[in-house]
């Protein structure tokens, strides 16, 4: 591989890992970012990110045949630079190296003290790989001081290794080419590993720890009897490490403070009189040149008190947790794996999924162990509890695990449809249901997990909770197809055939689990929303619903909206008012449709949304007009809403406040109004306000206003019409003093502006002047535009002709 095409690749994965990590260091880079690739230029503009294809269809084909004909060069070169690495790392104890590549990379909060819900993204997976090097061959190595240069030497080499990685899979995702052209397993593939390969916590750990809980709360058995320890046993240790933790961590660096600042006070000139700060401030002791091998010495003294930051015995971790002695031992000899303990030798490269993933500790000795990752432990939990559930259990001991599937779906189902009625709550919310109906004469029989019915709006919940396996999580095609088809497809499936059950009568009838009848009068649903639930995280599927499409897991049209269970928990956290979701899931549907938009993060989506109302619109046209094959890509969107949900109280700083989208407050009384109210199509209208980008909510809010004043001056019918961008909505307000001429005003104006406009769907606020509330009548008139000559003389009669351009 040449030089130039290596940097290629390394400046390539290092915009890779920024980009799937979302928000991680977002804010420490440049605003912008170019990075010219093979055949690709990939542009960074704030969090938008863009990808243009530079090389025509022959030249991709050449490239990517050169770059299939390079996998066995990478893998020499990676071969010899692991070797390389084993040099250095056979030096040192491995719980040494470990814990100083882990300090390394630590994420820092106020006064130094990692917070632990944040994550360090890719840093982290250095940590595991290191560590999982030494699981692999421990060597013989006895030095116990890692000097803060051999640190940097061994973080460095891990960051190659990875990047080497990244253009391993790009070159093998190249060899897997095929002549018919695009391959969209192939690229599901090397997105899959791309993904895992990077991404870490894939939610918040309060919402985590609350899943997990309420798992075990549906159980009607014990797992500690089977398993030895519960999962609150292992809540309650993963808690204590975390604390553990930042006590050692901030009691070490507290130590290394005051050593620097004895250095700073004997420093000439000494103390901290007027001289001595003045000519400290002009050249601080730690840029003196005969001071360099005394810090040196300060830094790696500091770190060499971080070693054993993350050691920890079980009598300590039951003292911390108040958990009993025997249930933390139990816990920790089925959490931990012991040096040597892995001989595959595919984990000598950065491996998507690491042993440490599901058994997150190394057992040093007897009852003491070293946890890599402190805040990993929790996350690895439940993966620990499927998989030793799955095992074979002893003659006479009853298993579990299919309780514990059971009790697992009984969460999902139940917390889902809780989830959407915290949502809506004034909707109908139900779950659990049962029905059957005759199509074309044959009987057809259902079940629907969730029923949401909000005003004339249905949502059609489906909930899965099994999990992708880690030899799906690796890439390997068959087992991913088959999963995502079982864990997404399946559930598609199943809403496209309630919805058609539904559609087939005007009043139909479930079956509640129960028991009794739910009558729902279907004739008078206008919108229905398919929506998937999962409670295996699978954001690098369901974000770009389209690839799924490609790959046959999902038909065409009438797409769900694929979501996982946590990120469920964080969207509707963040709801200012049900019409929200709605809203949002309206413009999701729409990008799927432009389809050249992706993510990597469904709550980017969201805070996309929130921050800029998820419209996209102006780069379709913007790649129409200039012809281009580019794809946009967007990150870091979701930084607002993880500052507030990240917050731990044990910090200083306050809260951040939930991210709220920008509008005038009269839009946001009247939208709580229309909530309040509950009349016939309110969300119609409230979806109508919504569609207003942030200038036209101030604009229409303040022309209202100002209409409101007229016809308190003059006593006459004032109005205000906008056409909104969609071009097939439009908006009109009125105020007037007489309900009765308001009344009548509004329905025949918003008619003749419909059909003026030819636009599908007309929203009508009234306004009656001497009234308190922010609206006192509202229509929705929705139908196809059809030319009608009574409509066009009354045209002619009652409105003025449209300016030319309108």
């Amino acid at each position: 591989m040449s030089g130039r095409v290596q940097d290629a690749a390394s400046n390539m994965s290092g915009l890779w890992q920024r980009i799937v990590m979302g928000t991680k260091g977002l804010l420490h880079m440049h605003d912008y970012e170019r990075f010219d690739g093979p055949g690709v230029t990939i542009e960074r503009s704030g969090r938008v990110v863009r990808w243009t294809s530079t090389l025509d269809p022959e030249s991709h084909a050449e490239m990517r045949k050169a770059l299939g004909e390079g996998v066995g060069d990478l893998e020499g070169q990676m071969t010899d630079d692991v070797e390389a690495l084993y040099r250095i790392l056979h030096r040192y104890r491995p719980q040494d190296v470990i814990a100083a590549i882990w300090f390394r990379t630590a994420p820092k909060g106020d006064a130094a003290s990692p917070n632990p819900n944040t994550g360090g993204g890719g840093s982290l997976a250095y940590v595991e790989y290191v560590a999982t090097l030494y699981l692999c061959d421990p060597g013989t190595g006895i030095e116990f001081v890692v000097p803060p240069h051999v640190v940097e030497d061994i973080y460095h080499r891990v960051e190659s290794l990875f990047t080497l990685e990244v253009w391993h899979l790009i070159s093998r995702a190249a060899s897997r080419e095929t002549t018919k052209g695009k391959d969209a397993r192939r690229d599901l593939w090397f997105r899959t590993l791309m993904n895992s390969l990077f991404v870490r916590y894939p939610g918040h750990f309060d919402h985590m720890k609350e899943m997990l809980l309420g798992i075990e709360e549906q159980m009607s058995c014990d797992l500690s009897a089977t398993l030895g320890w519960s999962i609150a046993d292992a809540m309650a240790v993963g808690d204590a490490i975390i604390t553990l933790v930042d006590n050692r961590t901030n009691e070490r660096l507290e130590r290394g403070s005051r050593e620097f600042e004895a250095l700073y006070l004997r420093a000439w000139p000494a103390g901290r009189n007027r001289l001595a700060r003045a000519v400290k401030r002009v050249w601080p002791p730690h840029r003196r040149p005969w001071n360099a091998r005394y810090l040196y010495g300060l830094t790696a003294w500091t770190a060499f008190l971080m070693q054993d930051v993350t050691l920890f015995t079980v009598d300590e971790l039951a003292a911390a947790a108040m958990v009993d002695r025997q249930r933390v031992a139990s816990l920790m000899r089925d959490a931990s794996l012991s040096l040597g303990a892995c001989s595959e030798p595919y984990l000598r490269y950065p491996n998507p999924t690491p042993p440490l993933l599901v058994r997150p500790c190394i057992e040093v000795e007897s009852e003491r162990c070293l946890v890599p990752v402190p805040t990993s432990f929790s996350w690895a939990i439940r993966a620990l509890v499927e998989e030793r559930l799955k095992e074979p259990m002893p003659d006479g001991t009853p298993n579990v695990w299919s309780a514990y599937e059971r009790a697992r779906a009984r969460f999902t189902e139940q917390q889902t449809v809780r989830q959407f009625a915290r949502a809506f709550p004034h909707a109908g919310a139900f779950h659990s249901l049962k029905y059957s109906w005759k199509r074309d004469g044959e009987p057809v029989q259902g079940e629907l997990d969730g029923l949401i019915i909000a005003d004339d709006t249905a949502l059609i919940v489906e909930v899965k909770a099994g999990t992708l396996s880690p030899e799906a999580r690796r890439g390997a095609p068959d087992s991913l197809r088959e999963q995502l088809d079982d864990l997404i497809g399946e559930a598609h499936g199943q809403a496209l055939k309630a919805r058609e059950f539904m559609r087939s009568a005007p009043v139909v009838e479930f079956q509640p689990a129960d028991g009794g009848k739910l009558r729902v009068k279907s004739g008078e649903i206008n919108n229905f929303v398919l929506v998937t639930v999962n409670l295996d995280p699978l954001d690098m599927f369901t974000t770009n619903l389209n690839r799924l499409v490609d790959l046959g897991v999902l038909g065409e049209g009438s797409l769900p909206w694929s979501v996982s269970y946590l990120d469920l928990v964080e969207i509707v956290a963040a709801l200012e008012f049900p019409v929200q979701l709605l809203h949002f899931l309206k413009r999701r549907q729409r990008v799927n449709e432009i389809g050249f938009v992706e993510a990597f993060d469904e709550i980017d989506w969201f805070g996309h949304y929130l921050k800029e109302g998820l419209y996209f619109e102006h780069l379709a046209a913007e790649r129409t007009e200039s012809g281009s094959n580019a794809a946009w890509g967007i990150t870091g969107y979701s930084e607002d809403l993880d500052a507030h949900l990240m917050h731990d109280e044990r910090y200083s700083g306050p809260k951040p406040p939930i991210p709220r989208q920008p509008m005038p407050e009269g839009m946001r009384m009247m939208l709580r109004e229309l909530e309040d109210a509950q009349h016939h199509g309110y969300l119609h209208v409230s979806e109508a306000l919504l569609d207003l980008d942030w200038k036209s909510r101030d604009q229409f809010f303040t022309v209202v206003a100002h209409q409101i004043e007229r016809s308190r001056i003059d006593g006459s019918s004032h109005d205000f019409t906008m056409v909104l961008d969609d071009g097939v909505s439009g908006l009109t307000f009125i105020a007037d003093v007489d309900r009765e001429r308001l009344q009548r005003d509004l329905l025949s104006y918003c008619q003749l502006k419909k059909y003026q406009c030819k636009c599908r769907r007309w929203v009508g606020i009234g306004k009656l002047v001497t009234s308190d509330n922010c609206l006192d009548e509202a229509i929705v008139i929705e139908a196809e535009w059809e030319q009608d000559d009574d409509m066009d003389s009354a045209l002619e009669e009652f409105l003025p002709p449209l300016a030319e351009g309108s």
